[in-house]
C-alpha cells in the first residue's frame, strides 16, 4: 500500500507514511484551527516531489488564502507555481444569488460541475494530487442529508478513479461532531479532527480505512514555517533490563543503594523545598560527567544561569561541562508546558545520553490533569528505560516537617527507587534525614540517615541513634530508652 507523504513533520509518523494513495482524506475543524495551511502542505510537498497539485477553494479567496499563508510558505506556493494551481470559485459565486446556488441551475457548486472541472484539470495539468477546501459549501445545494452524502460520493470516486490523491476541508460548528453535516465522514477514507480550545493546538485521526495509525491526540503548532505535529507515542514494551550499578556521585549513598543505582532504573527523589533535590540530581549528573557519560537535564523551575551558578556553590561547573558536550540543559517554564512538544523535545535530545534528571516530576501537574499524568510519565520513563538511560526525577511535597506523602499524582508507582528527603526538627536544631523508601531488585539500606549539603554537595552521615519518628519530622527518644529512664527515676 504506497503512501503519500504529507508534508508536515510529524504527521507523517502520524499516519505511519501518509496518505493512501488514491485515498480521499477528511480534515475538519473550527474556524482558525488551520485546516488549510495543512492542506496546501500537503499540495506543496507533491509538487515538489514531481507530483502536480490543484486545490479548489469554494469560499475563501484565494487572495485571502494567500495572506494568511505563512511566510515560509507563501514563497514555497511562488517557487512551485507551475505545478500548484488555485482554482478560486468563490468569485464566481458572488455573481451568483442564494437562490441560484439552491437551484443548482447556474450555480458552481453542483457536483457535476465540479466533477468537469477535476476531470478537464486532471488531464491537462496531470495533477496527482487535489485539494477541495471548504466542501461544507455544497450543502447549500444539496436540499437534504441524502442527495448531500450522494453528491459527495459521486465527487470522491471521481477522483479516486482519476487516480488523485484527495484533501477535503469542512468546519465544525459544534463540539463532539465530525463534519459540519455529519455526512462527510461516511464517504472519506480517513478523517482527522484539528482543535484549538485555551490555547492549546491537537490533532486525532479518528479513521483511517484499510491502515494502521497512531492513535490519541497529537499537539501541533503552526509558526513561520508551516505545521509541526508533535506525536503522542505509544509506551514501549521492549525494556531490557540490566544488573549494572551506577554510580550516584554522592559520599555514602551508593554504599546505602548496595553499590549504586541499578542501570536504567528510574529513581524518585521527594521531599520539600530546600532539602537539596536539585543538588542530589546535578551530583548524579556530574558523576556521569566525570566518567565521561552524557546527561540531560530537564528543568521547569530553574533556567539555565540560575541553574549554572547554584551549581558553582556545590562545585560543579554545569557551564564548562555544557562546553566539553557532557550536559545539555533543556528549560522550559512550567506555565508553558505542551506535553507532546516536550516530550518530541526531549525524544531529540537523547542520543548518546546515559543519565537523566528531571526537576521536578510535580511541575507537570501544571500542564496535565490528574487522569494523563501518571500515563503521560509512565511514557517518558518507559523512554528513558528503552534507551538504558538511568535516571532521577524530583518530586517536591508541601509539608516542610511533619508527616508527609510521597507525591501527589500516583509518581511512585512508575518508579524503581524512592529516596525521601526530610527535615527534622531535634530539640533547637533543624537537621536533614534520609531514607531509601523502596528499590526494586536489589538489597539496600534501611536506615534513616541524617545528610548534611556542604560546599562540596550532599554527604550522607550516620543513622539516627536513640530516636524514633524521625521521618515525621518530630522524633522522640525510642521506646525502650524512655523505659529505662522512667526506671531509673523511680
Amino acid at each position: 500500500m504506497k503512501r503519500l507523504k504529507t508534508g508536515v513533520e510529524g504527521l507523517d509518523a502520524v499516519l505511519h507514511g501518509g496518505f493512501v494513495q488514491s485515498s480521499s482524506n477528511l480534515i475538519s475543524g473550527g474556524s482558525g484551527t488551520g485546516k488549510t495551511i495543512l492542506a496546501v502542505n500537503f499540495l506543496l510537498k507533491g509538487a515538489a516531489s514531481g507530483e502536480p497539485g490543484l486545490l479548489i477553494t469554494l469560499e475563501e479567496s484565494r487572495a485571502s488564502m494567500l495572506t494568511n499563508m505563512p511566510s515560509a510558505m507563501g514563497k514555497e506556493i511562488e517557487r512551485l507555481a507551475d505545478s500548484v494551481w488555485f482554482l478560486d470559485l468563490s468569485e464566481m459565486r458572488k455573481l451568483l444569488s442564494l437562490n441560484d446556488e439552491r437551484s443548482g441551475a447556474s450555480s458552481v457548486l453542483d457536483v457535476e460541475v465540479l466533477a468537469e472541472v477535476v476531470q478537464a484539470w486532471a488531464k491537462e495539468k496531470k495533477i496527482r494530487r487535489i485539494v477541495i477546501d471548504g466542501i461544507a459549501a455544497l450543502g447549500l445545494r444539496y436540499g437534504c442529508e441524502n442527495e448531500y452524502r450522494g453528491a459527495l460520493f459521486r465527487l470522491t470516486t471521481l477522483m479516486k478513479d482519476l487516480g488523485l490523491t484527495s484533501v477535503i476541508t469542512t468546519e465544525i460548528n459544534e463540539e463532539g461532531r465530525l463534519s459540519r453535516y455529519t455526512v462527510e465522514e461516511y464517504v472519506t477514507d480517513s478523517i482527522i479532527i484539528i482543535t484549538y480550545k485555551a490555547g492549546s493546538r491537537t490533532l486525532e485521526v479518528y479513521k483511517m480505512r484499510g491502515s494502521a495509525y497512531l492513535h490519541g491526540r497529537h499537539s501541533f503548532e503552526i509558526s513561520d514555517e508551516g505545521y509541526t505535529v508533535y506525536p503522542r507515542f505509544p509506551a514501549q514494551s521492549d525494556i531490557q533490563s540490566k544488573s549494572e550499578r551506577v554510580k550516584a556521585g554522592i559520599e555514602g549513598l551508593d554504599d546505602m543503594l548496595g553499590g549504586g543505582l541499578m542501570s536504567g532504573d528510574v529513581m524518585l527523589v521527594t521531599g520539600p523545598a530546600g532539602t537539596g533535590k536539585s543538588i542530589f540530581g546535578l551530583q548524579f549528573i556530574n558523576e556521569g560527567a566525570a566518567r565521561g557519560k552524557k546527561g540531560l537535564v530537564i528543568s521547569f523551575e530553574e533556567p539555565p544561569s540560575q541553574m549554572r551558578r547554584n551549581a558553582t556553590s556545590v562545585g560543579i561547573d554545569l557551564a564548562a561541562l555544557e562546553k566539553k558536550g557532557l550536559v545539555q540543559i533543556l528549560y522550559t517554564p512550567s506555565t508553558e508546558i505542551e506535553v507532546n512538544k516536550h516530550l518530541a523535545q526531549v525524544r531529540g535530545m537523547l542520543e548518546g545520553v546515559s543519565r537523566v534528571m528531571v526537576d521536578s516530576a510535580s511541575d507537570y501537574e501544571v500542564a496535565l490533569p490528574e487522569s494523563e499524568m501518571k500515563v503521560f510519565l509512565s511514557n517518558m520513563v518507559l523512554e528513558f528505560k528503552k534507551r538504558g538511560i538511568t535516571s532521577i526525577l524530583t518530586s517536591e511535597t508541601p509539608e516542610l516537617i511533619g508527616a508527609s506523602h510521597i507525591t501527589d499524582k500516583g509518581v511512585s508507582f512508575i518508579v524503581d527507587t524512592i529516596i525521601m528527603m526530610r527535615f527534622v526538627e531535634m530539640g533547637s536544631e533543624m537537621k536533614k534525614a534520609l531514607n531509601i523508601l523502596k528499590m526494586r531488585g536489589s538489597r539496600h539500606v534501611r536506615e534513616i540517615r541524617e545528610y548534611s549539603v556542604t560546599d562540596k554537595g550532599i554527604s550522607i552521615g550516620k543513622k539516627f541513634e536513640g530516636v524514633e519518628g524521625v521521618m515525621t519530622g518530630s522524633p522522640r527518644k525510642a521506646i525502650a530508652e524512655r523505659v529505662e529512664q522512667f526506671f531509673k527515676h523511680q
